[in-house]
């Protein structure tokens, strides 16, 4: 059974595969171009080196992976599908969700009963958000088919995670206090 730290690494894999086939959307795009330029000036060497490290990792991961055209076409149609009736999602939420996650990976594994829990969160943030239970359904389906399909080894998931890690534990050090 693939655990959740595979589904949401997947996940944020998937989300720079989508950002770079996303329809072209003038406003969103400047929109996302200036925070991301605005979030790179606002970081330390070693932020942008350890961010350097995620990309090329991940590259190196993709290279590996059978993910299709298709899958993705999938996951990318499932996501427009829903993205007129998507709203900011309940902040307690992603609360609950940062704290289980907080909680569930203090021993650094996630239990199968903890995958579900974690999996019932994302469920609660993307309703929400105004997604009904068959986009969520979808989106998830999508997701798994994903996740199957990239060949990722604990190995590399740890590689990931840790490349994560890094880039969490210095945007805290530098936050302002």
């Amino acid at each position: 059974m693939k655990t959740l730290s595979c589904l949401l690494i997947v996940l944020f894999m998937v989300s720079f595969v989508l950002a770079q086939e996303a329809p072209t959307v003038p406003a969103w795009k400047q929109k996302v171009e200036k925070l991301k330029a605005n979030a790179i000036a606002k970081m330390t060497q070693e932020q942008k080196d350890n961010f350097k490290k995620l990309q090329t990792d991940v590259a190196a991961l993709k290279a590996k992976s059978e993910v299709t055209k298709e899958d993705k076409a999938n996951l990318k149609a499932d996501i427009i599908n829903c993205l007129d009736t998507i709203k900011q999602p309940d902040p307690a939420t992603i609360q609950k969700l940062a704290a289980d996650l907080i909680k569930f990976y203090a021993d650094g594994k996630i239990s199968p009963d903890e995958i579900v829990k974690i999996t019932e969160d994302i469920m609660a943030i993307m309703l929400s958000a105004g997604m009904t239970e068959s986009d969520v359904e979808a989106i998830i389906k999508d997701i798994k088919v994903i996740v199957d399909h990239s060949n990722l080894t604990p190995e590399d998931l740890k590689l990931i995670a840790n490349d994560l890690k890094a880039i969490i534990n210095t945007a805290k050090a530098n936050m302002p206090k």
